[in-house]
């Protein structure tokens, strides 16, 4: 005769539902504990990567302003310049006097 604990056929029993249960977890925990260790370091490379950028441009902004400061920078030199010292420079038409008679 078969009890309600074994099979008839000698089947080993399935687990309880319990230990499934915290086996589902376990692999759970796994699978997020691999995906935020994923995403930290993806966080952490774009993070490097923002603060690279924004050091460039900080050094890069400061070199325009000091070379602007000095007269060296593109403000003072390149075609704009010479062209505004060209029109600066040309003689520019008196207006006309009308002499009485």
């Amino acid at each position: 005769m078969t009890t309600p604990e074994q099979p008839a056929h000698g089947a080993p029993t399935p687990p309880p539902a319990t230990e499934r249960a915290e086996v589902l977890v376990d692999q759970l925990g796994q699978k997020l504990g691999q995906w935020s260790g994923t995403a930290g370091e993806r966080l952490r490379r774009f993070w490097a990567r923002a603060r690279e950028e924004g050091e460039d441009m900080w050094a890069e902004a400061q070199d325009i302003r000091q070379h602007n400061a000095v007269g060296n920078g593109p403000a003072h030199s390149g075609a704009a310049a010479t062209e505004s010292a060209t029109v600066a420079a040309a003689p520019t038409a008196q207006p006309e006097t009308q002499e009485d008679c």
